[in-house]
């Protein structure tokens, strides 16, 4: 069986492939028979050879997972010739998963024999199209839900005004405004006051210096921020947001992910990954969660009307 998804919206179509490697692994709990190729990443062809050849555990489906597989120019016709060999396209015992976040135009620019084999032999086959419309209102309304918070019609209009269709973007302010107004409502004026139209590079200016310890420079950038006009609300959700990222990157980071799956596990935009990371690296793990924790508690010392929150965000910097 080979199942084929591409197309250029790249949080769709990274989020469906994750889905169905994490249904087979609930299906089938050894792990044995699941392999993971990249073929952008020193990829070795006998290795993907041995995964098919190879005798399945416990009389499980295997299920072989593969991304860029267009990549692999030299390896191409070989790959091609196992998949007919073995007659992948009828095989149960082996399901085959290619994720090529490409357009179609773009795959079959790198190999109209592979675009053609699996449009031809794969079964489902699914294209993630950029959705424009009424079709990516109903995406978006459709994430908030499993997030766990409901979102009105003109907040969506006005998001989607703000972002545009980048999915990688949008699930990014899905998280932060969830975050905002956990299981609640999220109204236009939240998404005005949280969603802007380029990342606020001074949050992570400010994270830096506090990974540098360097008080004095996390105060001037708190104090500029509040001086200028900047809503304390919104730096603290920010600062939140962050830091919640920056445990995530530094987790992944502990486990030897590939840079390049990072952003796919973390369901975070690659630019957010990349910044991230370097942040990360200037905290130690149980740095981050602690000034993780003090921020949490922060945000439910206000919410419960226990002291001002500017005076917390500067003794947060200044501690």
């Amino acid at each position: 069986m080979i199942i084929f998804l591409y197309g250029q919206d790249g949080y769709r179509l990274n989020d469906n492939f994750r889905k169905i490697i994490e249904s087979y692994k609930i299906k089938h709990k050894s792990g044995f028979n699941l392999f993971n190729f990249d073929f952008a990443d020193n990829f070795d062809f006998s290795n993907f050879e041995d995964a098919i050849k190879s005798t399945s555990f416990f009389s499980e489906v295997k299920l072989i997972a593969v991304k860029n597989s267009f990549l692999a120019k030299k390896e191409l016709e070989k790959v091609i010739e196992l998949m007919k060999a073995f007659d992948l396209p009828k095989n149960k015992e082996i399901v085959l998963l290619f994720g090529e976040n490409k357009t179609e135009a773009e795959l079959n620019k790198l190999s109209k024999d592979l675009l053609a084999y699996l449009k031809k032999n794969s079964e489902p086959i699914r294209n993630f199209e950029q959705l424009k419309g009424a079709k990516l209102e109903a995406w978006l309304s459709g994430e908030f839900a499993l997030a766990g918070s409901k979102i009105q019609p003109l907040a969506i209009r006005k998001l989607i005004d703000i972002v545009g269709g980048d999915s990688w973007a949008l699930s990014n302010e899905i998280n932060k405004l969830c975050n905002y107004r956990p299981g609640g409502t999220i109204g236009a004026g939240d998404v005005s006051l949280l969603v802007s139209e380029k990342i606020d590079l001074n949050i992570f200016d400010l994270v830096d210096a506090l990974g540098s310890k360097s008080k004095a420079r996390a105060f001037e950038l708190l104090y500029k921020e509040i001086s200028t006009g900047r809503d304390p609300y919104y730096i603290l959700t920010m600062a939140i947001y962050q830091f919640r990222n920056l445990l995530i990157v530094k987790d992944l980071m502990s486990r030897s992910i590939p840079r390049g799956e990072t952003a796919k596990k973390a369901g975070l935009h690659p630019f957010v990954v990349q910044k991230a990371s370097a942040s990360a690296s200037k905290f130690s793990m149980p740095e981050l969660k602690n000034l993780y924790t003090r921020l949490l508690e922060i945000d439910i010392s206000t919410k419960t009307g226990r002291g001002d929150l500017t005076d917390y965000l500067f003794g947060f910097v200044l501690a």
